[in-house]
């Protein structure tokens, strides 16, 4: 029986030895063409050398759009670069999934990501964060009128951390929810609601009337004849 079995190979990478077995896994950092070569020998002496290059291109940079915030309802422009072909995924809330600048209408906080694959076939990802505030709004109960003298309490509906009331001078306190007002004539409060997030601030109004109390004047009796 003829036996030529394989007696001993070695890869070298630009001339440099890789590997002494039959495989040769490589990792590639640097850039550009890179010469292969294998070497065979066999137990009969026989010699095998094949050689080829081995182009490394690069991976994409999709430098995608920086993490923002923004109120519920509203609509922030995704962008992605440094590729020919884009995928936005989850697809939800996206004018398009598959081109490089979709315009993303999230209803949550939501975290996208995107895979671009370049002129070479090569793909990268990056991802970025969208997080969605919720608005804030802001109403006052309807109020009795007052007489002068007496106070009443102005109380909002609102879902806002912060308010600023005016006028304020004649409130117990002018940034809470619900102050006491004494005013001594007719007043009409403004209350800001302030969000304190990516949404606008919310406003609301309403009128106390003062009721003058009325005079009784007394007189002294009187006798007809």
């Amino acid at each position: 029986v003829f036996d030529d079995s394989v007696q001993s190979m070695t890869w070298k990478v630009d001339s440099v030895l890789a590997s002494q077995t039959a495989d040769l896994k490589l990792k590639y950092d640097t850039l550009g063409i890179h010469t292969i070569n294998y070497h065979v020998i066999t137990s009969n002496g026989c010699v095998k050398d094949t050689t080829f290059e081995l182009t490394i291109h690069p991976l994409p940079v999709p430098a995608a759009t920086a993490d923002t915030t923004i109120c519920l309802g509203s609509s922030v422009q995704l962008n992605a670069e440094d590729g020919i072909y884009f995928n936005w995924f989850p697809g939800q809330g996206l004018t398009d999934p598959n081109i490089q600048n979709p315009v993303a209408t999230p209803d949550q906080s939501k975290r996208y990501t995107v895979h671009v694959t370049n002129q070479y076939g090569c793909i990268a990802n990056d991802s970025v964060n969208i997080k969605v505030d919720k608005p804030v709004h802001v109403a006052i109960k309807d109020l009795a009128p007052i007489c002068s003298g007496e106070s009443a309490v102005l109380k909002t509906i609102s879902n806002a951390p912060k308010f600023k009331w005016s006028p304020g001078a004649s409130l117990s306190n002018d940034t809470v929810a619900n102050p006491v007002a004494t005013p001594t004539v007719t007043t009409e409060y403004k209350v800001i609601a302030y969000s304190l997030n990516a949404c606008p601030n919310d406003s609301a109004k309403t009128i106390l009337e003062v009721g003058a109390i009325p005079e009784i004047k007394m007189v002294n009796d009187t006798s007809v004849v």
